[in-house]
């Protein structure tokens, strides 16, 4: 067979919390593999414009889409309590938020719908809440100051922030908020094939689900220190923490709790009557 024809494209994150797969399977520079790498709401697009065959997307694209979509049920990216890097930032109590206007990045669907959830469970009126994209153009501290009420950050910025301005403001850690109220693991991100690649590629399959545990393995066995010292100097962030983060913040392992936590996700998404489509762009 022209080995051309077997090539596998994947889609890869950009945040420190995808490092672990990232990093191993760039030090493998596998020939059957063709990398492609972005935030989280463009490998969404990719996946759904079917420009990649096998990507870590949203959760909530994965939950919406499950017609399209074969979970690959042997690693994700979640949390089980705080995960540092999903955190509304404040001038408010959680539960002062009526009437003001909160800032999303573009770069999520899955936090943001997260963020709805727990809003709706807490009683709000979502329309008497405003919600407004923003592309971290401006400090948190401007943000607050002349933008918005609240803000939510998610991936690097706010692992970075979650340091920079520890006592500033209020913050809310999403991961947080949702094993309180749910008693659940957050999946924030499933690994994911297309369903028709899939079926039609059955061994490519099996040996990309294979290869991605191996990856994972990797990332914080063998090349953990290495990790720890590129992330630590890009992001000037304490090694402890970015270690503590990778191994205490961060859940790779997808397991049965998981699974029903995603059912209720889904659910309690489901009830806030919203299209997906209103995510997909944010």
């Amino acid at each position: 067979m022209n080995k051309e024809l077997s090539k596998i494209s994947l889609g890869l994150i950009n945040f420190t919390n995808c490092i672990p797969v990232n990093y191993s399977l760039y030090e493998w520079s596998h020939d059957k593999l063709v990398l492609s790498e972005g935030y989280p709401t463009l490998i969404n697009q990719l996946m759904r414009d079917k420009q990649v065959h096998v990507a870590p997307i949203s959760s909530i694209e994965y939950l919406n889409n499950q017609d399209l979509y074969t979970l690959i049920d042997n690693v994700c990216i979640s949390s089980d309590g705080e995960v540092d890097s999903v955190i509304l930032f404040s001038n408010y109590d959680f539960m002062d938020l009526e009437e003001k206007t909160i800032g999303i990045p573009y770069t999520s669907s899955s936090s943001i719908a997260l963020l709805k959830i727990l809003l709706n469970e807490y009683q709000y009126d979502l329309n008497r809440i405003k919600f407004k994209t923003h592309k971290y153009e401006t400090s948190l501290e401007d943000a607050l100051k002349n933008r918005f009420d609240a803000v939510l950050y998610i991936g690097d910025p706010a692992l970075i922030a979650n340091i920079k301005y520890q006592d500033q403001f209020k913050k809310y850690d999403l991961g947080k908020l949702w094993k309180d109220f749910t008693g659940y693991p957050m999946t924030f991100g499933t690994w994911v094939a297309q369903s028709d690649w899939a079926s039609s590629q059955e061994d490519d399959y099996n040996w990309i689900c294979f290869i991605l545990d191996k990856a994972v393995e990797a990332g914080l066995n063998m090349y953990f220190n290495e990790i720890i010292n590129i992330t630590s100097t890009k992001l000037n962030l304490d090694k402890n923490h970015i270690e503590n983060y990778l191994t205490k913040k961060i859940n790779y392992n997808f397991t049965q709790k998981h699974k029903e936590g995603l059912e209720l996700f889904k659910k309690l998404y489901d009830n806030l009557n919203i299209k997906p489509d209103n995510y997909s762009n944010v």
